[in-house]
Protein backbone atom coordinates (compact mmCIF):
# COMPACT_ATOMS: atom_id res chain seq x y z
CA UNK A 1 0.00 0.00 0.00
CA UNK A 2 1.79 3.47 -1.46
CA UNK A 3 0.17 5.58 1.78
CA UNK A 4 1.12 2.92 4.13
CA UNK A 5 4.24 3.02 2.65
CA UNK A 6 4.63 6.99 2.93
CA UNK A 7 3.36 7.12 6.68
CA UNK A 8 5.73 4.62 7.82
CA UNK A 9 8.86 6.85 6.13
CA UNK A 10 7.47 10.02 7.41
CA UNK A 11 6.46 8.34 10.89
CA UNK A 12 9.22 9.29 12.96
CA UNK A 13 8.77 13.29 11.42
CA UNK A 14 5.23 13.16 12.31
CA UNK A 15 5.04 11.82 16.19
CA UNK A 16 7.68 13.92 17.24
CA UNK A 17 8.05 17.54 18.15
CA UNK A 18 9.18 20.07 15.41
CA UNK A 19 12.40 20.40 17.49
CA UNK A 20 13.33 17.13 17.97
CA UNK A 21 12.74 16.86 14.19
CA UNK A 22 15.13 19.15 13.29
CA UNK A 23 17.91 17.76 15.32
CA UNK A 24 17.25 14.28 13.87
CA UNK A 25 17.98 16.32 10.05
CA UNK A 26 21.11 17.69 11.48
CA UNK A 27 22.09 14.46 13.10
CA UNK A 28 21.47 12.82 9.62
CA UNK A 29 23.46 15.52 8.04
CA UNK A 30 26.51 15.38 10.24
CA UNK A 31 27.17 11.63 9.27
CA UNK A 32 27.41 12.66 5.75
CA UNK A 33 30.37 14.86 6.48
CA UNK A 34 33.91 14.11 5.39
CA UNK A 35 36.95 16.02 4.62
CA UNK A 36 37.67 17.64 1.31
CA UNK A 37 41.05 15.78 1.73
CA UNK A 38 39.46 12.45 2.16
CA UNK A 39 36.55 13.01 -0.14
CA UNK A 40 39.52 13.65 -3.02
CA UNK A 41 41.33 10.83 -2.03
CA UNK A 42 38.31 8.74 -2.12
CA UNK A 43 38.15 9.80 -6.17
CA UNK A 44 41.42 9.02 -6.59
CA UNK A 45 40.52 5.34 -5.50
CA UNK A 46 37.90 5.45 -7.56
CA UNK A 47 39.67 5.80 -10.39
CA UNK A 48 41.90 3.64 -9.55
CA UNK A 49 39.54 0.89 -9.31
CA UNK A 50 38.21 1.32 -12.43
CA UNK A 51 41.80 1.34 -13.96
CA UNK A 52 42.03 5.02 -14.73
CA UNK A 53 45.73 4.94 -13.06
CA UNK A 54 46.60 8.74 -14.45
CA UNK A 55 43.17 10.34 -13.45
CA UNK A 56 43.97 8.41 -9.94
CA UNK A 57 47.78 9.59 -9.57
CA UNK A 58 46.33 13.06 -10.10
CA UNK A 59 43.25 13.50 -7.92
CA UNK A 60 46.27 11.80 -5.23
CA UNK A 61 48.64 15.17 -6.19
CA UNK A 62 45.64 17.53 -5.83
CA UNK A 63 45.17 15.74 -2.33
CA UNK A 64 49.08 16.69 -1.51
CA UNK A 65 48.57 20.15 -3.00
CA UNK A 66 45.28 20.69 -0.46
CA UNK A 67 47.18 19.29 2.77
CA UNK A 68 50.38 21.48 1.75
CA UNK A 69 48.27 24.27 1.63
CA UNK A 70 46.86 23.43 5.24
CA UNK A 71 43.17 22.59 4.33
CA UNK A 72 42.04 21.36 7.91
CA UNK A 73 40.94 17.58 8.10
CA UNK A 74 37.51 18.84 9.35
CA UNK A 75 37.10 21.27 6.91
CA UNK A 76 34.14 19.44 3.98
CA UNK A 77 33.00 20.61 0.63
CA UNK A 78 30.42 22.72 2.36
CA UNK A 79 32.83 24.99 3.97
CA UNK A 80 34.42 25.78 0.23
CA UNK A 81 34.05 29.56 -0.33
CA UNK A 82 35.45 31.38 -3.70
CA UNK A 83 38.02 33.47 -1.41
CA UNK A 84 39.22 30.10 -0.20
CA UNK A 85 39.89 28.92 -3.31
CA UNK A 86 41.31 32.10 -4.91
CA UNK A 87 43.83 32.17 -1.96
CA UNK A 88 44.23 28.05 -2.82
CA UNK A 89 45.17 29.41 -6.83
CA UNK A 90 47.41 31.90 -4.90
CA UNK A 91 49.46 28.85 -3.19
CA UNK A 92 49.74 27.21 -6.41
CA UNK A 93 51.16 30.01 -8.35
CA UNK A 94 53.31 30.51 -5.53
CA UNK A 95 54.49 26.64 -5.34
CA UNK A 96 55.74 27.29 -9.08
CA UNK A 97 53.21 25.65 -10.46
CA UNK A 98 51.61 26.70 -14.32
CA UNK A 99 48.32 27.92 -15.54
CA UNK A 100 47.25 24.74 -16.95
CA UNK A 101 48.10 22.58 -13.85
CA UNK A 102 46.86 25.26 -11.86
CA UNK A 103 43.63 24.93 -14.27
CA UNK A 104 43.87 21.30 -14.02
CA UNK A 105 43.62 21.31 -10.41
CA UNK A 106 40.93 23.51 -10.17
CA UNK A 107 38.64 21.28 -12.79
CA UNK A 108 39.43 18.37 -10.45
CA UNK A 109 38.26 20.06 -7.36
CA UNK A 110 35.31 21.58 -9.04
CA UNK A 111 34.46 17.87 -10.23
CA UNK A 112 34.97 16.57 -6.41
CA UNK A 113 32.56 19.12 -5.45
CA UNK A 114 29.86 18.32 -8.01
CA UNK A 115 30.08 14.91 -6.98
CA UNK A 116 29.80 15.45 -3.54
CA UNK A 117 26.84 17.86 -4.39
CA UNK A 118 25.33 14.64 -6.76
CA UNK A 119 25.78 12.21 -3.48
CA UNK A 120 23.53 14.92 -1.57
CA UNK A 121 26.54 15.85 1.17
CA UNK A 122 26.55 19.55 0.07
CA UNK A 123 23.57 22.02 1.47
CA UNK A 124 25.35 24.90 0.25
CA UNK A 125 22.97 27.34 -2.15
CA UNK A 126 24.96 28.46 -4.71
CA UNK A 127 28.45 26.63 -6.07
CA UNK A 128 31.75 28.46 -4.84
CA UNK A 129 33.50 27.95 -8.41
CA UNK A 130 30.58 30.12 -10.35
CA UNK A 131 32.72 33.19 -11.10
CA UNK A 132 36.27 31.30 -10.75
CA UNK A 133 38.15 31.34 -13.98
CA UNK A 134 41.54 30.39 -14.82
CA UNK A 135 43.41 31.04 -18.07
CA UNK A 136 45.20 28.32 -19.94
CA UNK A 137 48.29 28.50 -21.72
CA UNK A 138 49.16 27.05 -25.05
CA UNK A 139 51.43 24.41 -24.76
CA UNK A 140 54.63 23.97 -26.94
CA UNK A 141 55.33 20.93 -28.88
CA UNK A 142 58.36 19.65 -27.74
CA UNK A 143 60.14 16.33 -29.77
CA UNK A 144 63.49 14.76 -30.22
CA UNK A 145 65.57 15.79 -32.60
CA UNK A 146 67.10 13.28 -35.22
CA UNK A 147 70.47 13.84 -33.85
CA UNK A 148 69.78 12.87 -30.14
CA UNK A 149 67.36 9.80 -31.30
CA UNK A 150 70.70 8.36 -33.57
CA UNK A 151 73.13 9.30 -30.13
CA UNK A 152 70.27 7.16 -28.33
CA UNK A 153 70.28 4.58 -30.74
CA UNK A 154 73.91 3.93 -30.55
CA UNK A 155 74.65 4.28 -27.11
CA UNK A 156 76.38 1.05 -25.16
CA UNK A 157 74.89 0.71 -22.12
CA UNK A 158 74.67 -2.75 -22.40
CA UNK A 159 76.75 -2.36 -18.83
CA UNK A 160 73.31 -1.47 -16.69
CA UNK A 161 69.96 -3.49 -17.14
CA UNK A 162 67.98 -0.60 -15.74
CA UNK A 163 69.29 1.79 -18.22
CA UNK A 164 68.89 -0.25 -21.41
CA UNK A 165 65.69 -0.91 -20.19
CA UNK A 166 64.48 2.45 -19.31
CA UNK A 167 66.13 2.89 -23.26
CA UNK A 168 64.06 -0.03 -24.70
CA UNK A 169 60.57 0.85 -23.26
CA UNK A 170 61.54 4.33 -24.18
CA UNK A 171 62.04 3.48 -27.93
CA UNK A 172 59.35 0.74 -28.09
CA UNK A 173 56.81 3.79 -27.05
CA UNK A 174 58.20 6.08 -30.08
CA UNK A 175 58.57 3.46 -32.02
CA UNK A 176 54.50 2.37 -31.01
CA UNK A 177 53.05 5.21 -32.21
CA UNK A 178 53.61 7.04 -28.72
CA UNK A 179 52.19 4.15 -26.58
CA UNK A 180 51.11 5.81 -23.68
CA UNK A 181 53.09 4.31 -20.68
CA UNK A 182 50.56 3.08 -18.67
CA UNK A 183 49.19 1.43 -21.77
CA UNK A 184 52.65 -0.21 -22.21
CA UNK A 185 52.91 -1.41 -18.85
CA UNK A 186 49.09 -3.25 -19.42
CA UNK A 187 50.14 -4.80 -22.81
CA UNK A 188 49.79 -8.41 -22.75
CA UNK A 189 51.68 -11.08 -24.89
CA UNK A 190 48.27 -12.01 -26.82
CA UNK A 191 47.42 -8.47 -27.83
CA UNK A 192 50.77 -9.30 -30.63
CA UNK A 193 49.33 -10.96 -33.77
CA UNK A 194 51.17 -11.28 -36.79
CA UNK A 195 52.81 -8.17 -37.78
CA UNK A 196 50.42 -5.74 -35.11
CA UNK A 197 49.76 -4.59 -31.73
CA UNK A 198 46.15 -3.93 -31.45
CA UNK A 199 44.95 -2.68 -27.38
CA UNK A 200 42.59 -0.77 -26.02
CA UNK A 201 43.91 3.09 -24.06
CA UNK A 202 43.35 2.61 -20.59
CA UNK A 203 42.18 6.22 -20.36
CA UNK A 204 39.28 6.10 -23.23
CA UNK A 205 39.07 2.36 -24.36
CA UNK A 206 39.51 3.31 -27.87
CA UNK A 207 40.91 0.60 -29.83
CA UNK A 208 44.50 1.04 -31.13
CA UNK A 209 46.03 -0.85 -33.68
CA UNK A 210 49.96 -0.44 -34.38
CA UNK A 211 52.09 -2.01 -37.20
CA UNK A 212 54.97 -3.76 -36.26
CA UNK A 213 58.12 -1.75 -38.12
CA UNK A 214 61.86 -3.22 -38.19
CA UNK A 215 63.01 -1.36 -35.49
CA UNK A 216 59.73 -1.96 -33.32
CA UNK A 217 60.38 -5.76 -34.38
CA UNK A 218 64.13 -5.66 -32.82
CA UNK A 219 63.11 -4.33 -29.48
CA UNK A 220 60.38 -6.56 -28.80
CA UNK A 221 62.58 -9.78 -30.12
Amino acid sequence: NPHRLTYGLMKPYIQTPISNTKKHIMKKRKTNRISIVRFVLGMSEERLSAGRTSSSHTYRALAAILSRFGCPDSMTMDELTPDYIKRLLWFMKGEGLSPNSIALYLRLLKSAYNTADDRELIHAARSPFRNIRIKTEKTEKRAIDKKSMTLLLGLDISHSYPLSLSRDLFLFRFFARGMPFVDTVFLRTRDIKGDTITYRRRKTGRKMTVKISPSLKSIIE
